[in-house]
């Protein structure tokens, strides 16, 4: 496996699945390259599991900035035209919002398994920075000008 950090958009609102005893939230995350503005983003099938999952299914929506950290796997596949497709995809290990926190959003009756009384230990709204990983407000990082060395 390879490390992966992103820091990205969401394409569409995220979508939940039951995985046996396991709730497993699917974002499909959009990555610019900040040195070629013009270039198409790089798209990212991120799986989040578990309490993380209900945290991003409850709070993100389509257009939420957020950082991933964790494993890249690349998943070749055939296209209906007969060629050959990739697919980027990242098992989430961290999750950080870091978009203006919104109002939870209601389950859309597409979305299976998850059920909004289920989650109710959650806070209503998440502070910038909340990391979905651990529960915690995640590090403040130093300003360049500050660093040590």
């Amino acid at each position: 496996m390879k490390k992966v950090t992103l820091i990205g958009h969401l394409g569409r609102d995220p979508e939940t699945r039951e995985a046996g005893r396991n709730t497993v939230v699917t974002l499909n995350l959009a990555v610019n390259d900040p040195r070629d503005r013009d270039a198409p983003p790089t798209w990212f099938r991120v799986s989040v599991w578990g309490k993380s999952g209900e945290a991003c299914c409850k709070h993100l929506s389509k257009g939420s900035r957020v950082y991933v950290d964790g494993d890249l796997s690349v998943r070749e596949f055939d296209r209906k035209d007969g060629t050959r497709g990739y697919s980027l995809e990242v098992n989430a290990r961290d999750v950080q919002f870091l978009s203006t926190p919104q109002a939870p959003r209601e389950p859309r009756p597409d979305e299976g398994g998850y059920h909004h009384q289920t989650y109710s230990q959650t806070p209503q709204v998440q502070p910038q920075g909340y990391s979905a990983s651990y529960g915690q407000p995640a590090p403040q990082h130093q300003p360049q000008d500050d660093l040590p060395f």
